[in-house]
């Protein structure tokens, strides 16, 4: 399992999702586990956000209103900013569904919304070891 970096090295994930509760829940599961934490609750603007902050990873809710995850998502992958941070998308659709929308989108990988922070924690990780593996970004 990929240990993350402490200190400086910190990973940073910016986490978009309109619901407070769901901001607020993430923040307090991803500051425990050792990220920096950047949060967002709307999509509009979002692209910019990125480009400006540089996140290593943005944790997308795709129900969002005005401009759903997806189609943030798509937005990215056209103007290659998924190349510059590795996009999750997270829902609490079906796994097959969110697994078509992370093919379709070109995000890095997907997680289900279901309650289980120990489950969460680990696939985050794999993701974030897939990212890892990767290679440096410019």
């Amino acid at each position: 399992t990929p240990t993350l970096p402490r200190g400086e090295d910190r990973l940073s994930v910016l986490v978009v999702d309109d619901d407070p509760i769901q901001l607020r829940v993430l923040r307090d599961r991803l500051l425990r586990a050792g990220y920096t934490l950047i949060t967002r609750d709307s999509t509009l603007g979002t692209s910019g956000f990125i480009l400006e902050h540089k996140p290593d990873l943005v944790l997308l809710d795709l129900g969002m209103p005005a401009l759903g995850g997806a189609e943030l998502a798509m937005i990215l992958r056209r103007h290659g900013i998924n190349r510059l941070t590795g996009v999750i998308l997270h829902s609490g659709m079906s796994r097959s569904e969110l697994e078509r929308l992370r093919v379709s989108t070109g995000a890095l990988g997907a997680i289900q919304k279901n309650g289980d922070e120990e489950r969460f924690l680990e696939e985050l990780e794999t993701l974030v070891g897939e990212l890892a593996r990767k290679g440096p970004r410019s």
